[in-house]
């Protein structure tokens, strides 16, 4: 990879890095609406309620995301100061472009990830039970990241095992109200 590329790929990172960051706080925003919207019974605090998912969620999505900007920064402001005296061709970035130039399609499944957790954070969870929630996102997530030899049976399973689990230790045992 030359300078150039290495340069349109760290500015790629930092836009993926701000765009991240604006889903955070949404999400973040979004267990706040929970909190405030939901009824809770006497005594239930907000470390105990369903809104403390989205909002952590939110919170290391904003974490991860500023550590992504800070690191690419630099990168980033070399590349459009390039761009401004013409030593980079100013050809407009595009989502073709991103598809295409990639060899491996990790960058896709990053995209794909993300709305799958938007899927399951903004439309999944409240409207149908947590545990189905829950177990539909792990076998999507799974399927889109699976090896070519890996069986759909055992991703069903692990997700199915991994989904009780959760319900068992975080509802059951621990008895926090699961959204």
């Amino acid at each position: 990879m030359n300078e150039t590329d290495r340069l349109k790929v760290s500015f790629l990172d930092f836009v993926s890095g701000i765009v991240l960051f604006i889903l955070g706080i949404l999400v973040f925003i979004y267990g706040i609406y929970i909190l405030k919207t939901a009824r809770f019974g006497s005594g239930v605090e907000w470390y105990a309620s369903p809104a403390l998912l989205p909002m952590f969620i939110g919170i290391v999505i904003g974490i991860l995301s500023v550590l992504l900007i800070l690191k690419k920064k630099k990168y980033a402001l070399e590349f459009l100061r390039s761009r401004e005296n013409n030593n980079v061709c100013n050809d407009r970035i595009s989502l073709k472009e991103l598809i295409i130039n990639y060899k491996s399609n990790t960058y896709l499944r990053l995209i794909f990830t993300l709305l799958l957790l938007i899927i399951y954070v903004f439309i999944l969870i409240g409207r149908i039970p947590f545990l189905m929630a829950t177990f539909i996102y792990l076998v999507s997530n799974m399927i889109l990241f699976r090896e070519d030899n890996f069986a759909i049976w055992k991703i069903v399973l692990i997700s199915l095992i991994t989904s009780a689990a959760i319900y068992f230790g975080f509802g059951i045992l621990a008895k926090i109200p699961l959204p």
